[in-house]
């Protein structure tokens, strides 16, 4: 018999009410599963599926594709097409030997489909569900069993995930279960996984082929870790990573990875405390390279509110190396607990769900900065659907979907749509910044509407943002530059949502002279000009200005060894003294004008 594995003890109230959209995004419910009628094998299953595990992924034709859990003719799964408009086609139904409880679907450049089924395939015994499959569909329905796992071979037991390209024309996958012999039995390598005084077999990792021939690369010991519950991810450095629920030093679950050349290693074990406990979600290589990922339970807030002893959660970062960050430490309602995947945003942001928490606590949509700073922007309830645990997909059109394990208006599970608004914009106080060889601290005083969600990040090592990563609202961003040792000028820039803010830096150990340093202007106008003196001939200097009424003739970018800026001042109308400035090789340069009178 499939077990649907959401591994969270919790009862849900079933509340009619309605909750509130936050400000800065739209939820749209595009489907309610359900609607197709009843399967001829089980009681309140629906023939176009119930109960979505995952979210679905779009196609290169623009429509999405996914799977749930039950429904069907048999009530062993659907794979669906749905268009963006939500008209939803079941293209094919589980029968048991092909599988049973399909998983999340991965699109390849051969235009087909692959898959994974939890249980089932031709290794079916009598009174167990064993073992998974492996399939391929084509987006007409045209489908095929690439193989069925068969845990006799220690190929693994429960396929609980999907599958992963290698980028050498296979596939990364996991099993929940199996593994080597023993593991099956009370042998050493069986762990008790839940606490129960269980020993329970604690997975493999294994690699296939298009053709169905699969390698197992690593079985679990338990102490390296012990019952992935999603697939790995492969990292820009061709490496392996993923996580496991349980095993490790405290049985809380690790963060593992396998080398290209087969090396595996246990980069981290949860210790069920502040850090977390039990990471079920699929890790995800931020634009920084980092991995970011959650923790179902655990944190430094067990006990609190309705996450009892086990904590509601966590979101952390870890470095391809090993080092691991805790960003956020989940509380539960009204806050998100439970969390499921990330998706980074093109703003920059990770978007996720939570499988409780909220107003209702029947789970959440929020963002998270990559420095921890978390809103919450959708709070589900009965009617539109509860236990969002699969995370996101980002559509072609920068929108999110995502599913709902159950809730609806049959009770069955949802595919939403969400909207976020990026629109909003953010103001500086400044338009650039010219720092001296030496170095040096500069703020940015930051204004935005008090539900605009902003962040600051650079690419240039030679500027660290110390504080002010992250805010919604009005605040202030500050960064450091140290000494410019290079015989060269350092050009960088920070951008701040929709604002990119130059920065630049003289080249090291040049020291300038500018001849004059100020000047009076008559009411009318006009040009002046100064004149620039480096120490050496390949120094380098810019002259720039934010004063409307001062305009720089022929440049003062990137100006190497001796030179002048002209400097074009505009007519004063007014009858007060105008007064200006230019930032002439890291030095400044007045301007004074006189008034109309």
């Amino acid at each position: 018999m499939k077990t649907l594995r959401i591994f969270i003890v919790i009862i849900l109230a079933v509340i009619g009410a309605r909750t509130a959209t936050a400000a800065t995004a739209t939820v749209t419910i595009v489907y309610n599963f359900g609607s197709g009628g009843t399967s001829t094998n089980g009681i309140g299953s629906s023939l176009d599926g119930s109960y979505p595990v995952q979210p679905p992924i779009q196609g290169t034709d623009g429509n999405f594709y996914g799977t749930t859990f039950d429904g069907g003719t048999d009530n062993d799964g659907t794979v669906y097409m749905m268009t963006p408009q939500g008209t939803l086609t079941t293209l094919y139904s589980f029968q048991g030997f092909d599988g049973v409880g399909p998983r999340g679907l991965l699109f390849e450049t051969n235009g087909l489909f692959y898959g994974t089924t939890q249980e089932g395939g031709a290794n079916i015994t009598e009174g167990s569900d064993c073992c998974g499959t492996v399939f391929t569909i084509t987006p007409q329905g045209t489908f095929t069993t690439v193989h069925s796992l068969d845990f006799n071979q220690s190929e693994g037991d429960t396929d609980d995930s999907g599958l992963v390209p290698t980028g050498a024309g296979d596939f990364f996958g996991t099993t929940y279960g199996g593994g080597n012999s023993n593991n099956f039995f009370n042998g050493t390598n069986a762990t008790d996984s839940f606490g129960d005084g269980v020993q329970n077999p604690p997975g493999t990792v294994y690699r296939i082929t298009p053709e169905g021939t699969l390698t197992t690369l690593h079985s679990f010991s338990g102490a390296d870790g012990s019952n992935p519950g999603k697939e790995a991810v492969v990292g820009l450095n061709g490496d392996l990573y993923g996580t496991t629920l349980f095993g490790g030093a405290s049985n809380a679950g690790t963060v593992y990875t396998i080398s290209s050349a087969g090396t595996f290693t246990t980069l981290y074990s949860f210790t069920d405390g502040d850090d977390g406990a039990h990471p079920k979600a699929q890790l995800l290589q931020g634009n920084d390279g980092n991995f970011y990922g959650t923790t179902l339970d655990g944190g430094g807030k067990a006990g609190q509110r309705q996450c009892s002893v086990n904590g509601c959660g966590t979101v952390f970062k870890i470095t391809p190396q090993g080092t691991l960050t805790t960003l956020h430490d989940f509380a539960g309602s009204p806050e998100q607990a439970h969390p499921g995947s990330l998706t980074q945003g093109t703003d920059g942001n990770f978007y996720g769900t939570s499988f409780t928490g909220g107003k209702f606590f029947l789970g959440t949509i929020y963002s998270i900065s990559p420095q921890g700073n978390v809103i919450t922007l959708y709070e589900f309830d009965a009617t539109n659907g509860t236990g969002p645990i699969a995370g996101l997909t980002l559509a072609n059109d920068g929108s999110f979907y995502g599913a709902t394990t159950a809730g609806g208006t049959h009770n069955q599970g949802v595919i939403f749509r969400m909207v976020v608004d990026t629109n909003c914009t953010v103001a500086v106080t400044l338009a650039n910044v010219a720092i001296t060889a030496k170095g040096g601290s500069k703020s940015i005083t930051v204004k935005a509407d008090s539900d605009c969600s902003w962040s600051a990040s650079t690419t240039n090592s030679f500027i660290t943002i110390t504080a002010g990563a992250s805010g919604v609202g009005d605040g202030k961003v500050t960064f450091t530059v140290p000494a410019n040792t290079n015989f060269f000028a350092l050009n960088g820039a920070i951008t701040i949502k929709n604002v990119t803010f130059p920065v630049t830096q003289a080249l090291g150990g040049c020291t300038f002279r500018i001849s004059p340093k100020s000047a009076k202007v008559k009411v009318g106008g006009g040009p002046t000009t100064v004149k620039v003196t480096p120490k050496y001939n390949d120094c380098v200097w810019n002259a720039s200005t934010t004063n409307s009424f001062i305009t720089l003739v022929g440049g003062g970018t990137n100006i190497t060894g001796k030179g002048a800026v002209t400097c074009n001042i505009a007519s004063n109308a007014t009858s007060s003294i105008l007064t200006g400035t230019v930032t002439v090789a890291g030095q400044t340069f007045t301007v004074i004008q006189a008034p109309t009178k």
